[in-house]
């Protein structure tokens, strides 16, 4: 029963060397709390070197730890009773949290991968029984000491967002896309205010994009760019109002603000007037609907640094006033309404509603590793879209790659799918349409588009969307379709990469040139011998067969092979484009291991079978 748990000894030692860490003083040792289902210790952080008057000179804390102590959670937070109720940098939305717990809801972050506590040696967080509460004690006394000297951020540190009030917010999120800032349009020149338009989703109504800013003329500010899935999948529209600040609106020490009165103080103290923009923007707004105010200002990546992009909040407007909503003495016209509006709809203690937001720009959704610069913008066209096809366009396209032509004119088979990335859903479709649809799902910028026919001499409609790729991937190892190729003629330099499994996986065949046109008979000699080499090599081997009869001959080779030399190939083609060198068409025959390791080497020679 938890009236009478026991102490696990590992906490019992763990809390021993808490006494002596200078300025702590345990208040009360471990104890349960049934509510939170943690165990507990209060302490007091003194600071002699603080006037007695500041409210960082002596604070009460709470530690809690989870039972599976070591591992497990350890968090620190103020006590109700004489801790801070200020929210500081690195501290969760400090507010007055449940009321059957004794603490408040900042837990304050001690163990965050950035030297940010006294820039001091035990910055790697101990995971052994005796050492890591200790770890964590020392640092709150630490966390506090800067909190006092306002230096738990410092410049260069990597900036961060203040918390919005957990209670403020709303399931509803809105996604932007802000790149680099853009000088040209976010200068004193240029509209600081207007009408906003977001579109949500038809399969998500409450994910909403930002589509469009117009000026007090009505005139077209800024249109994002959202690729094929999101266009596709339009749903209702939202209008509202947006507002450029020159900084972060906030109150100190380091929250987003709770009401509309706190909101309208930060915007007045940048010389914003949230009345003037209710006068500017709000008249077409007056349809009892409610709408929102969308907040931009510019951050930087580290703190102290210079601007970098754009971030925007949204804040929920309440229907405006219309119709006789407007004080005595007021007429009902626009100013009369906006005077309403101060008074009732935004009134100073009125609790702010604010969505979500996330910022949907490639920069920033694909930091976890992407191409280089010149592949990602390049435009690709990826020639045969079956087992090994398929996945080199996946990467790409989650690389950042996003402008990509598929072509081929097969559909989707059940043998397929033992090896390829589209799914029973598919089957019965084309392969180019099918794998469009995926490829296009993995990211708001992808625009993947398709050809579902063979590639064929004489075809013009398919010569001219060759001709508009920078890059040409096939991955056929289809004579027919290298002579269609080498048949069409670029003005310019084109990177071909004609890419092929050997018999069973165990080779891929890469053929490379940048030239204007393919060079089929120069690729033929150089393939022609590999061939020859495989067909002796396994001579005697037979193919397998898929269905009944002698016409269903397959290509014998596993998915974790072909996905395998799928990754080679696409570091590849990431490696060539990213070489400014010219080079000589070239064909480069790599293999897996004979000991069935997953070493790969590129072979030097052509295999000679006795």
């Amino acid at each position: 029963m938890d009236w009478v748990r026991e102490t696990p000894e590992s906490l019992n030692r763990a809390q021993l060397p808490l006494d002596s860490i200078e300025h702590l003083t345990v208040l009360q040792t471990l104890a349960w709390n049934r509510q939170a289902q943690k165990w507990t210790v209060r302490f007091r952080i003194s600071l002699p070197e603080l006037d007695a008057n500041c409210c960082l000179a002596a604070t009460e804390w709470y530690l809690t730890v989870d039972e599976s102590y070591p591992l497990g959670r350890i968090n620190i937070y103020p006590a109700k009773d004489k801790g801070i109720t200020e929210t500081h940098p690195h501290q969760s939305y400090n507010h007055e949290g449940e009321a059957q717990l004794p603490w408040r809801a900042g837990n304050i972050c001690v163990n965050t991968p950035a030297k940010i506590i006294g820039r001091h040696g035990y910055d790697v967080e101990p995971y052994n029984p005796e050492n890591r509460l200790l770890w964590h004690c020392q640092r709150a006394v630490e966390w506090v000491r800067s909190a006092s000297r306002g230096e738990l951020i410092l410049p260069g540190e990597p900036f961060e967002l203040p918390h919005i009030p957990p209670f403020c917010e709303v399931e509803d999120s809105v996604r932007f896309s802000e790149g680099a800032i853009d000088t040209s349009l976010w200068s004193n020149d240029h509209a600081a205010c207007g009408r906003a338009g977001l579109f949500n989703l038809s399969t998500s109504e409450k994910t909403w994009f930002l589509d469009v800013l117009r000026g007090p003329k009505n005139e077209e500010v800024l249109r994002v760019h959202w690729a094929n899935y999101l266009t596709r999948h339009k749903g209702r529209t939202w209008d509202g109002i947006w507002l450029r600040l020159p900084q972060m609106p906030s109150t100190k020490p380091y929250r987003f603000c709770e009401t509309w009165g706190e909101l309208r103080e930060a915007l007045s103290e940048q010389g914003v007037s949230l009345r003037a923009t209710l006068r500017a923007t709000a008249k077409s707004l007056r349809d009892g609907e409610a709408h929102f105010l969308l907040l931009g200002f510019p951050i930087p990546a580290v703190y102290g640094g210079v601007s970098a992009v754009m971030h925007w909040m949204v804040v929920a407007l309440a229907p405006l006033s219309r119709g006789k909503q407007h004080p005595n003495g007021f007429r009902a016209n626009e100013e009369g309404y906006v005077e309403n509006d101060m008074r009732q709809v935004l009134r100073p203690n009125r609790q702010l509603v604010y969505l979500k937001t996330e910022n949907w720009h490639g920069n920033q959704i694909q930091t976890r590793g992407r191409f280089h610069e010149e592949l990602r913008n390049s435009r690709v066209a990826v020639v045969g879209c079956g087992a090994l096809g398929a996945p080199i366009a996946e990467m790409l396209v989650r690389g950042g790659v996003f402008h990509m032509t598929l072509f081929d004119g097969d559909k989707i088979e059940i043998g397929n799918l033992s090896r390829h990335t589209l799914s029973m859903r598919d089957l019965g479709y084309g392969k180019a349409a099918r794998l469009a649809l995926r490829l296009n799902s993995l990211n708001p910028h992808a625009e993947v588009g398709c050809v579902p026919t063979r590639i064929a001499t004489g075809n013009e409609e398919i010569s001219r969307q060759l001709l508009e790729s920078d890059i040409i991937i096939d991955c056929t190892a289809n004579d027919e379709v290298l002579y269609a190729l080498s048949a069409i003629s670029f003005s310019r330099s084109v990177n071909f990469f004609t890419l092929s499994v050997g018999f069973r996986a165990k080779r891929m065949f890469c053929y490379q040139a940048k030239v204007t046109s393919f060079p089929v008979d120069e690729y033929l000699t150089e393939i022609s011998p590999w061939i020859e080499a495989e067909r002796n090599e396994f001579k005697g081997e037979t193919y397998p067969r898929e269905g009944i009869g002698c016409y269903h001959p397959v290509f014998p080779a596993r998915c974790d092979d072909m996905w395998l030399w799928a990754s080679v190939a696409a570091k590849i083609i990431s490696a060539a484009i990213d070489d400014p060198k010219p080079t000589e068409p070239s064909l480069h025959v790599y293999e897996q291991k004979e000991d069935g390791s997953i070493s790969i080497g590129e072979a030097t020679a052509v295999p000679v079978c006795g």
